[in-house]
C-alpha cells in the first residue's frame, strides 16, 4: 500500500510538472507586449517678410509700385523669419529683371537698380546672400536690403518696363551641419525648394 501511495504521489507529481511546463509553454506561446515609442523631428520652415515702410508694418504691395522715375528710391525692406521649431542657416537669392513694354521677354535688370545690401549680417557667396548666424526659431533676420535705387540715367527704351526684384529664400538645419551657413550641407538644388 505504501508503494502504491508512493508510486501515486510520483505520477501525480509527473502530471503537475507536466502541466505547469505545457502551461508555460503556451503562455510563451501566446504572450503579446506592445510598446509605444514616439520621436519627433524638429522642422525648418521660413517665411520671407518684405515691407513697404521703414516702421515695417506695410506689406510690400504684391500689385508693385507704379510711376517710377530715374533716380527713385523705392523702400523694399526683406527679412526671413524662422516659423519651425528648429535653428535654421539661412540664404536668400535676389533676381532683379527688366521686361520693355515693346517685348515679354525679361532682360537683367543690374544696370537699371541697385540693393543697398547690409554686408555686415549678411555674406554674399556663388550669388546667395547668406545670414551670418543661426536663424532661431521665432526669430527674424535683419533686412538684407530695405531699398531699391533707380539709375539716374535711364534710357529711353525703358519707358514704361516693368522691373522686379525676385527674391528666393532657402533654409537647413543647423544641427550637426557645419559651423557657419557656408559650410552647410543639404542646401536645395538651383531653381527648387525656394520658399
Amino acid at each position: 500500500m505504501k508503494n502504491k501511495l508512493k508510486n501515486l504521489i510520483l505520477i501525480l507529481l509527473a502530471v503537475s510538472c507536466l502541466f505547469v511546463v505545457v502551461h508555460g509553454s503556451l503562455a510563451y506561446f501566446t504572450q503579446e507586449k506592445t510598446t509605444q515609442n514616439i520621436i519627433t523631428t524638429g522642422g525648418v520652415t521660413i517665411e520671407v517678410n518684405e515691407y513697404a515702410d521703414e516702421e515695417m508694418t506695410t506689406p510690400f504691395p504684391e500689385e508693385g509700385v507704379y510711376g517710377v522715375m530715374p533716380t527713385s528710391r523705392v523702400t523694399k525692406i526683406v527679412e526671413l523669419n524662422n516659423i519651425g521649431t528648429s535653428p535654421a542657416w539661412v540664404r536668400i537669392k535676389v533676381e532683379k529683371s527688366v521686361t520693355l513694354a515693346e517685348s515679354a521677354e525679361a532682360q537683367p535688370g543690374d544696370a537699371l537698380m541697385e540693393l543697398d545690401i547690409d554686408d555686415s549680417a549678411w555674406t554674399e557667396s556663388d550669388g546667395w546672400y547668406y545670414w551670418n548666424t543661426a536663424l532661431e526659431p521665432g526669430t527674424s533676420t535683419t533686412p538684407l536690403f530695405r531699398h531699391v535705387n533707380f539709375a539716374a540715367s535711364i534710357p529711353d527704351e525703358y519707358q514704361n518696363c516693368t522691373a522686379e526684384v525676385t527674391v528666393i529664400a532657402q533654409a537647413v538645419q543647423t544641427a550637426n551641419n557645419g559651423a557657419s551657413p557656408l559650410e552647410a550641407n543639404g542646401w536645395p538644388e538651383e531653381g527648387g525648394g525656394g520658399a
